[in-house]
């Protein structure tokens, strides 16, 4: 008889071997460490051992350096953008303490009315100096959006024959700065110029932190761009704005407006230049234009998903002020929390510069990291 301690000896060294005979490693705790976050996906397992080494906490976002105190200033820049097949300048107002700072700052971006261009927000709306009076730690970036209503125009225009010809809302502009190659201004703006931006300057690169804003045929820009892009922006701004893109009224009844049926039946209130030059830009298919038009997109908003305001002149030579009334409307029937306005005024920059502090410091209010700090 074989005595017990041999045995027990032999039992051991059986389960200390794999079925095929071959020595068990055993296993460090530093080694069971590593199995464990190797696996990115995979959580440990509920049985593991107390000695084993959790996944090292991610760290916490390094904190923005304090502004400088640098003046403010507007510079102008262009860029190449693909959406558009050209080069397109664009004005932005760098804040106090960005020349001396490595402080990164939130953006707005403010787009023009037709006709106009880059340089309308400082020299008639003043922005800058609205800016500089708010104390504003926020980035101004204009650009340059031609006629072209802030969407991808679905029959470009030759860009040769364009050329040949004046702008039709600014004859005096050259037509080598206002012909583009491919008119994908919806991508210009939303892909294009965010990126640009938020490579060559010190943003905060996150929707928190990113706005948009604009004027007439610039607010119905902001306003869709802003609603079919929430993953960009996280708050909007507009005044005058054209944010019942398909509705209509008469001329005999200016105050009243409805859903236009058709491109037939829409936009009797509009002068032929203008009416005929949005359905250009928009094109033949009508059902797609409620794919742009705020007063639709609002009714698809998640939640708190946008911080919205608009303003219009009660004396709009556009009827622009129906449509800012129809759009609060839409907002508060889904008990939407929004900024509205409808204020003495027409459809012109005395108005419109009144408005500039207003929208800033609403954004300003509306977006992470913009606190003035010292």
């Amino acid at each position: 008889m074989r005595p017990l301690w041999l045995l027990a000896l032999a039992a051991t060294l059986q389960q200390s071997c794999t079925p095929n005979g071959e020595p068990v490693r055993p296993t460090s705790p530093s080694a069971a460490s590593s199995s464990v976050t190797s696996t990115a996906l995979a959580p440990p397992p509920v049985s593991a051992s107390p000695s084993a080494s959790a996944a090292p906490a991610a760290s916490a976002p390094a904190p923005n350096p304090p502004r400088g105190k640098a003046k403010a200033h507007v510079e102008t820049r262009s860029f190449a953008s693909a959406a558009l097949g050209v080069d397109k300048k664009y004005q932005v107002y760098l804040p106090r303490g960005y020349d001396d700072s490595a402080h990164r700052f939130p953006v707005a971006y403010y787009l023009h009315g037709l006709g106009g261009n880059e340089s309308n927000w400082v020299t008639h709306g003043l922005l800058d100096k609205a800016a500089d009076a708010l104390d504003l730690a926020v980035i101004v970036v204009m650009p340059d959006g031609d006629d072209s209503f802030y969407v991808n125009h679905p029959k470009p225009d030759s860009y040769e024959d364009c050329l040949k010809k004046k702008p039709p809302f600014d004859g005096s502009e050259p037509a080598a700065s206002y012909c583009v190659r491919t008119p994908s201004y919806e991508d210009y703006i939303a892909r294009d110029l965010v990126a640009q931006v938020d490579g060559a300057f010190r943003t905060i690169a996150d929707r928190r932190s990113r706005a948009i804003a604009g004027l007439s045929m610039g607010g119905f820009g902001a306003m869709q761009l802003a609603m079919r892009h929430t993953d960009l922006y996280s708050a909007v701004a507009t005044h005058s704005g054209m944010l019942y893109l398909t509705g209509t009224s008469t001329t005999a009844e200016p105050g009243k407006i409805r859903d236009a049926t058709s491109l037939a039946d829409w936009g009797k209130q509009y002068q032929a230049k203008f009416h005929d030059h949005v359905a250009k830009v928009m094109g033949p298919n009508f059902e797609a234009w409620r794919e742009h038009d705020p007063s639709v997109l609002a009714t698809k908003l998640q939640p708190g998903s946008l911080a919205i305001m608009f303003d219009c002149g009660d004396h709009d030579g556009f009827n622009f002020h129906t449509h800012g009334a129809h759009l609060h409307q839409v907002l508060q029937a889904r008990g939407y929390k929004h900024d509205y306005a409808q204020l003495p005024g027409s459809h012109d920059w005395k108005y419109w510069s009144a408005r500039v502090p207003v929208s800033l410091k609403f954004l300003s209010d509306n977006l992470q990291g913009a606190a003035p700090g010292p």
